[in-house]
C-alpha cells in the first residue's frame, strides 16, 4: 500500500476495514463494529454462528487496557479482516509540528485495547502441567547417581541439586563451564591437595565433569550430522542441525517467559474512537491476524507460533584464514520483542549450522559452483525446516508456561537478514531485483507490485522443465530470478516468502544509506573540512566522540555510523545548499522514525514525508559534486519504500532487525570457537554450546527451586518518568575554593542572593534599628562532579529506560604520572516554569550550562546563636542561561542558541529543574575558525544549534 505527502493524500488509517455481514455497511474501523455488535443483539448473533463455534461463544466486551503481557486470561485476536481497501482521500496534514507533539503525547498515554471473542483459548480437557514438570522426569533418569547423593545430602535445604553433591559442588561446576576454563587447567585444580574434598565436588577431573554435565536434560534429542548432495555433485556436505520443533516446544514453555508471552494478535489504539492505530509488538500487526483467521477455519481453538529465521554466513578468524561458520538462528514472535533483544534471555536459539563448501574439489566452473552453493542452500534449509510443514497444516500441541495445553500451528512469519542473503532466499538476483516487489527501478520513489511466491514457483517450475538453457533463461530472466528447483519455502503452510522478507535498519539504512550519506558529503565539504568540524564537537556520553574526525575510521561499523549520523548535520550548516540540508534531513528523520519503538498511523506518514523530502532533493548531491552520476539506483534506498508496510503486517522494525542476530554470533560462534583447537572445528563448537546450554537450563531450575518465581522480571506498567542519581557522597570545599576551582567569579553574589530568598519570614521589627535576623551565607559547600539523568521510554513501557549523565567537573592539571584532563561543563534542558497548555517539543525548556552541582550542608543552615533556621532546598545547580530562537532553522529543522555577548547571565535553580542533557553544536559557518576546539568550545563560542539527533528522545521531543 502506497502512501502520498501531497495535499491530496489518503490518510493512515487502519487497513482492514469491517463490514457488518447482517446490514453490509463498512465501517471505518473494527473497533466502531464492535461498538455496533454491543449494540445490535442480531447483529452479534450473526457474527458468532458466522465465525465461532456455539462451544465458544462469548460475551462481547470492549476492555480498555494498559498494554502489558497476555496473562492467563488472553487480549484476543480481531474478526477476520476484509480485503485491503484504499482509504477515502483527506484534505492536506495540518502543521507537521503540533500533529507531531500530539502524536508523541498518544504514543505516551495508555493504549485502547479492544477484546472479542478469542480463537485461541487452552484446551482445557487436558489437565495442566506444572512448571518444570517434564525436565524433573528427565532429570530423574539418572537415578543411580542421584539416589547415591540424595542418601548423603546433609543440607536441611529442600532444593536439590542432584546430580551433583550440594550448592557449592553446582556452583563450581557452573563457574569452570561458564567461564571456558581449559581442560588441563580444570585437571591442575583439582590435582591440588584437599580442593576436591574441601570443595565437596563428586568429581575429580575434568572428564568426571565433563560426564556429569552431558548427562543433564536439554532441548530435544541433541544435534545430528547429515550429508546432503545435490544434483549431479559426487561431494556430500553436512548440516548440523536440531529438531526445530523441540525447540519451539522449549521456547514456547519456559516458565521464565510466562510474563512476556502472547498467545494471539491484538489490536491497539492511541484513542478511544480507534482513529490511530498503533503498531509495537510483532502480534499487534496484520500479519498475525490475518493468519490467525486462515488457521482458524481449520481448527477454531488454535495458537499461531509465528517462527523467526536468521542466517548469515560469518568469518571465524579476524586476521586472516578461510575458517567460517554459517549459523541458523530461530525465535518465536510470541516472545515480546524486550525479551528477544536480550542475548541473555535466551529467547534465539541456534538451530543448526548450514555447509560453507566451495564445490572447488568437484572442478566445476565458477557460474557452476554459484549455482549449486545456491542449491545447496535450500537444500539444507528445506531439511532444517522440513518439520515445519506438517506441523503448520495439522498444527501440533504444546504446553504454555501456565502448563495450559494449546493447538498450536508454527508458521514461518519473518527472516532478518540482510540483502544478499534475502536474495538468496528468494531467489533473486542480486543487484538488479527487489526480492518484494518486481520494480526495475531502485532510484524511483515508488515500489513495483509485489512479487508473490505461487507465481515464482510457478516459473521456475517452468523452467526446470525447460529443454533448452536458452528457453529457460528467457523465462528467468523477466522476473531476474535464479533457478532453484525445490526452494525451502515450497511447502510450507501459510508462506509467502516475498511478504516476510522484512526491513533491516543495520545494513540498509546504518551500513547503507548513511554510509553513502557520508561518502557524498565528504566530497561536497572536502573530507578535511568535515574532519575537522567532528573533531571541534562538544564530547556528550549518549554518542561517540570523534577526535580524530571520521575519514580515519577503517571497517566502521554500524554502531560508528549511527553516531555519525547523530552529529552530522549541524556540520553542514553554513557550508552546504539548503537543497543538500532538506535531504540530509529527510534520510535522518527516515532512520529515526524507522527506529520508533511503536508507530501510530500519523507516525508512518512522517516516514513518508520524511522518504519524500529525500527523494526531491536528492539531486543536490549531484549538483554540488557529491556523485558523479544524477542515478541513486541503489537496492538498499528502494529497500526504504517497504518500511511502512513491514511495519503495518509485523509491528515495528526492533522485532526483526538484524542487529539483534549480528550479536548473536558472539555467543554461538565466536566464543564458540576460541574453545576448540581449530580443527573439524563445527562439531567442537557444538559440544561445547551443549554443555552452556544444559549448564543454562538447569540454572533456571534450581533458580525456579530457589525462589518459587523467575529470574526474569515482570512488565513494568508503571515507572517514574523522570529520576535523577547522584553520588551517595560529595565533598565538602570552601566557596572561595569553589569559585577560582570553576572559574565562576559571579558565584558567591549569586549564591546571596538565593540563600536570602530562601530566609523564612520573620515578624517586622519593632524598631528601624534592628535588622532581621538572617542566616549567613554559607562559606562550605559540598560538591557533586555529575548527576545522572534517567528518563522513560516516551513510547513502551517496557523499553529500557534512556540514561544520561551531565557532568560539572574543572580542570585536573597533569602530573608525573598523568596527562591533563580538561574542564567539563555539560549543556542541559531545563523546565519552563511558566509554560502553556499548548506549549509543546522545545518550548517546554530553557537551555543552559552546568557549571556546579552542590548541597548546603545541614549545619550551614542554621544561625548560629538564634533558632532561626533555612528550610533545605535539596540539591542545586549553578547554571549559565542561552536563549532558543523562536523558529527553527527550516532547511536542518534545527533551533539556534546564542550566548549573551556581554551580561552572561549565571543562576542557581534547583537540580529537579534539570530535565536531562542536551548536545550544543557550534555554529561553524563558512569559514571555521581554525582555533575551535572541542575542550573549550562550550564555554567560548557565543552561537550553537541544539542538536536533536543526538538520541531517540531528542529526536521525539525537541521539536
Amino acid at each position: 500500500m502506497q502512501y502520498d505527502a501531497s495535499a491530496s493524500a489518503k490518510p493512515l488509517q487502519c487497513p482492514n476495514k469491517a463490514t457488518c455481514a447482517r446490514l453490509g455497511h463498512a465501517f471505518k474501523t473494527r473497533g466502531d463494529l464492535i461498538q455496533h455488535w454491543r449494540k445490535s443483539e442480531n447483529c452479534r448473533f450473526l457474527y458468532k454462528e458466522t465465525y465461532i463455534p456455539p462451544a465458544q461463544h462469548e460475551t462481547f466486551t470492549d476492555a480498555e487496557t494498559n498494554f502489558g503481557a497476555q496473562s492467563e486470561v488472553d487480549s484476543t485476536p480481531s474478526p477476520p479482516p476484509s480485503p485491503v481497501a484504499e482509504p477515502p482521500a483527506r484534505s492536506p496534514s495540518p502543521d507537521p509540528a503540533n500533529q507531531r507533539a500530539r502524536v508523541e503525547d498518544a504514543l505516551e498515554d495508555d493504549p485502547y485495547i479492544y477484546a472479542i471473542p478469542r480463537y485461541h483459548p487452552p484446551d482445557k480437557s487436558i489437565p495442566r502441567k506444572k512448571s518444570y514438570e517434564d525436565y524433573r522426569a528427565e532429570l530423574a533418569n539418572i537415578k543411580k547417581k542421584i539416589s547415591e547423593l540424595e542418601k548423603k545430602r546433609k543440607d536441611p535445604s529442600p532444593i536439590s541439586y542432584a546430580p551433583f553433591a550440594s550448592k557449592l559442588d553446582w556452583e563450581v561446576n557452573r563457574w569452570l563451564v561458564e567461564e571456558g576454563v581449559s581442560d588441563n587447567a580444570i585437571n591442575r585444580l583439582c590435582a591440588i591437595d584437599g580442593i576436591v574434598k574441601n570443595l565437596g565436588m563428586s568429581d575429580h577431573n575434568c572428564y568426571s565433569i565433563k560426564k556429569t554435565i552431558n548427562q543433564l536434560p536439554a532441548v530435544g534429542d541433541g544435534w545430528n550430522r547429515t550429508p546432503i548432495t545435490i544434483d549431479e555433485h559426487p561431494t556430500s556436505y553436512n548440516v548440523y542441525s536440531r529438531d526445530i520443533l523441540s525447540v519451539i516446544k522449549h521456547l514456547f514453555s519456559r516458565p521464565e517467559f510466562k510474563d512476556t508471552i502472547a498467545y494471539g494478535p491484538q489490536e491497539q489504539y492511541a484513542d478511544k474512537e480507534t482513529t490511530s492505530r498503533l503498531y509495537n509488538e510483532m502480534w499487534t500487526g496484520d500479519w498475525w491476524c490475518r493468519t490467525q483467521v486462515r488457521t482458524s477455519f481449520v481448527d477454531c481453538r488454535c495458537t499461531v507460533i509465528p517462527i523467526l529465521i536468521s542466517t548469515d554466513k560469518t568469518q571465524l578468524t579476524s586476521f586472516g584464514g578461510d575458517h567460517a561458520a554459517y549459523p541458523v538462528y530461530m525465535t518465536i514472535g510470541n516472545i515480546d520483542k524486550e525479551t528477544r533483544k536480550k542475548p541473555s534471555s535466551g529467547a534465539w536459539r541456534l538451530i543448526g549450522y548450514l555447509p560453507t563448501g566451495k564445490f572447488d574439489e568437484d572442478g566445476i566452473s565458477d557460474a557452476a559452483a554459484r549455482r549449486a552453493r545456491f542449491r545447496l542452500f535450500h537444500a539444507c534449509m528445506g531439511f532444517l525446516l522440513a518439520p515445519l510443514v506438517k506441523a503448520g497444516k495439522d498444527g501440533i500441541t504444546l504446553v504454555d508456561p501456565h502448563g495450559n495445553s494449546r493447538h498450536c500451528y508454527p508458521i514461518l512469519a519473518g527472516y532478518p537478514s540482510d540483502y544478499p542473503e534475502q536474495c538468496l532466499v528468494c531467489t533473486n538476483r542480486q543487484n538488479v531485483s527487489c526480492p518484494k516487489c518486481d520494480t526495475d527501478d531502485f532510484s524511483i520513489n515508488a515500489a513495483g507490485a509485489p512479487r508473490n511466491a505461487a507465481e515464482t514457483l510457478r516459473i521456475l517450475e517452468e523452467a526446470g522443465e525447460c529443454l533448452r538453457l536458452s528457453d529457460a533463461k528467457d523465462l528467468l530472466d523477466p522476473p531476474k530470478l535464479n533457478f532453484i528447483s525445490e526452494p525451502f519455502w515450497a511447502k510450507l503452510p501459510h508462506c509467502d516468502i516475498h511478504s516476510i522478507i522484512t526491513p533491516d535498519i543495520l545494513h540498509q539504512l546504518l551500513q547503507g544509506m548513511v554510509k553513502h550519506l557520508v561518502s557524498w558529503l565528504s566530497l561536497i565539504l572536502s573530507k578535511e573540512e568535515l574532519d575537522f568540524r567532528f573533531k571541534a564537537l562538544p564530547p556528550i556520553r549518549s554518542c561517540r566522540h570523534f577526535p580524530r574526525g571520521i575519514s580515519v575510521l577503517k571497517n566502521t561499523t554500524g554502531s560508528e555510523h549511527r553516531d555519525i549520523g547523530k552529529q552530522l548535520m549541524g556540520c553542514l550548516i553554513g557550508k552546504v545548499d539548503d537543497s543538500v540540508l532538506r535531504a540530509t534531513r529527510g534520510l535522518l528523520d527516515f532512520l529515526y522514525l524507522a527506529s520508533y519503538k511503536s508507530h501510530s498511523t500519523e507516525t508512518l506518514q512522517y516516514m513518508k514525508d520524511a522518504l519524500n523530502l529525500f527523494h526531491a532533493n536528492k539531486n543536490a548531491f549531484f549538483r554540488y559534486g557529491g556523485r558523479d552520476s544524477a542515478s541513486f539506483d541503489y537496492p538498499k534506498l528502494h529497500s526504504l519504500q517497504h518500511y511502512i508496510q513491514s511495519i503495518l503486517d509485523f509491528g515495528t522494525t526492533d522485532n526483526y532487525n538484524t542487529e539483534t542476530t549480528e550479536r548473536l554470533h558472539i555467543d554461538f560462534v565466536k566464543h564458540a570457537y576460541e574453545h576448540t583447537n581449530h580443527k573439524n572445528f563445527i562439531e567442537q563448537m557444538i559440544a561445547w554450546l551443549a554443555r552452556i546450554e544444559r549448564v543454562g537450563l538447569f540454572k533456571s531450575f534450581v533458580n525456579y527451586q530457589q525462589n518459587g518465581a523467575l529470574p526474569l522480571p515482570k512488565r513494568v506498567t508503571t515507572r517514574v518518568k523522570h529520576q535523577q542519581v547522584l553520588a551517595l557522597h560529595a565533598t565538602v570545599f570552601a566557596v572561595e575554593h569553589i569559585t577560582k576551582l570553576h572559574d565562576i567569579p559571579t558565584f558567591p553574589a549569586d549564591l546571596e542572593t538565593f540563600f536570602k530568598a530562601l530566609q523564612p519570614s520573620l515578624p517586622r521589627p519593632t524598631t528601624r534599628s534592628v535588622a532581621p535576623t538572617l542566616v549567613p551565607t554559607p562559606q562550605q559547600l559540598a560538591v557533586y562532579k555529575r548527576v545522572k539523568f534517567i528518563s522513560a521510554d516516551l513510547q513502551m513501557d517496557s523499553a529500557k529506560d534512556i540514561v544520561d549523565v551531565a557532568n560539572a567537573t574543572p580542570c585536573k592539571p597533569a602530573t608525573s604520572r598523568s596527562a591533563e584532563v580538561p574542564a567539563r561543563y555539560d549543556s542541559v534542558l531545563v523546565d519552563v516554569d511558566d509554560v502553556g497548555e499548548d506549549a509543546f517539543g522545545v518550548a517546554l525548556y530553557r537551555v543552559a550550562i552546568i557549571k556546579l552541582i552542590f548541597s548546603i550542608p545541614t549545619a550551614a543552615r542554621q544561625h548560629p546563636s538564634s533558632s532561626v533556621r533555612v528550610p533545605d532546598p535539596g540539591e542545586l545547580a549553578y547554571v549559565e542561561w542561552l536563549d532558543i530562537a523562536k523558529s527553527k532553522h527550516e532547511p536542518s529543522g534545527m533551533f539556534a542558541v546564542t550566548r549573551a555577548r556581554r551580561n552572561i547571565r549565571h543562576e542557581v535553580i534547583l537540580l529537579s529543574r534539570v530535565r536531562r542533557t542536551c548536545h550544543l553544536i557550534p555554529q561553524f559557518g563558512d569559514d571555521t575558525p581554525r582555533g575551535m576546539n572541542y575542550k573549550t568550545v562550550l564555554l567560548k563560542q557565543n552561537s550553537f544549534w541544539l542538536n536533536n539527533y543526538i538520541d531517540n528522545l531528542s529526536f521525539q521531543t525537541l521539536y
